[in-house]
């Protein structure tokens, strides 16, 4: 899961990178470029990101089947100060406390997506067990598709006793 964190916000700087050499090297108006040339070219492009943004996260909205929005990585910068969750039964998620609302989010390659959110109260003990339930009902499938590749690869591949001793036997030469 945090390879997944790390490409997500290399992405981000990259893209950041991206757009203020955009800025710099192609500006506006004509000239040399300077700081209005850079500031306008940057106010352009941002509004064009955000068109590519509301693109890309109908995009991913359409083909992860998700039906909330998705943070992609042309404003990543904007989770950078999320808080990380960990839940033993499926890894990391991520984070964001606004006003009174708690927003956890599931980390993709490219994007972050909102599961729910949570109401804030003073006892965190009641907010960390709320959370708790929602990620168990919002992933119940990834949940039971983890414990059954779990059991699988505890599986030795014996079928029955008789064919697993006869497996040991001739391992170790007998027979």
């Amino acid at each position: 899961m945090m390879l997944k964190r790390r490409v997500f916000l290399l992405s981000t700087i990259l893209s950041q990178c991206l757009v203020l050499w955009f800025c710099y090297e192609f500006p506006i108006t004509n000239g040399d470029p300077n700081f209005g040339n850079v500031i306008s070219t940057f106010i352009v492009s941002s509004l064009i990101l955000a068109m590519v943004l509301m693109l890309m996260g109908l995009a991913v909205m359409i083909t992860d089947k998700i039906e909330q929005p998705a943070i992609t990585a042309n404003i990543g910068y904007l989770s950078f100060r999320f808080k990380r969750i960990y839940y033993s039964e499926l890894g990391y998620f991520w984070s964001f406390k606004f006003k009174d609302k708690i927003y956890v989010y599931k980390q993709g390659y490219f994007h972050l997506i909102l599961l729910f959110s949570v109401d804030f109260s003073s006892d965190i003990k009641s907010v960390a067990d709320e959370v708790k339930r929602k990620l168990e009902y919002h992933l119940k499938e990834d949940i039971k598709k983890k414990k059954v590749n779990d059991t699988y690869k505890k599986w030795n591949g014996f079928v029955d006793v008789q064919s697993e001793r006869d497996g040991k036997l001739h391992d170790i030469g007998i027979k």
